[in-house]
């Protein structure tokens, strides 16, 4: 999954104003030190902004860098996940 489009995943899991801003930011300049100049804000700010989502997104079943793609329901969250893999080491669909 590309960047962005992991970014725009993001989106449905940001609870404040600011954490859309700083994922919208990523998004239009695909840098965190251009996303924060962008939005006049300390890189480490827009990075725990980013770390909040993210979390908030792992909790709920999403988060592609880990081979996480399927969310909850509402009201439910993740406490482990397991992953089938073949002898060529590639997921077992």
């Amino acid at each position: 999954m590309e960047e962005k489009e992991k970014l725009k995943g993001l989106m449905e899991f940001a609870n404040t104003a600011a954490q859309r801003e700083a994922i919208q930011a990523m998004i239009a300049t695909g840098s965190q030190d251009k996303a924060a100049d962008k939005i006049g804000i300390t890189r480490s700010s827009l990075r725990d902004r980013l770390r909040l989502v993210k979390k908030r997104a792992a909790k709920r079943g999403w988060s592609p860098g880990h081979d996480m793609t399927k969310r909850t329901a509402e009201g439910y969250s993740v406490k482990g996940t397991s992953t089938l893999y073949d002898e060529d080491g590639s997921i077992n669909i």
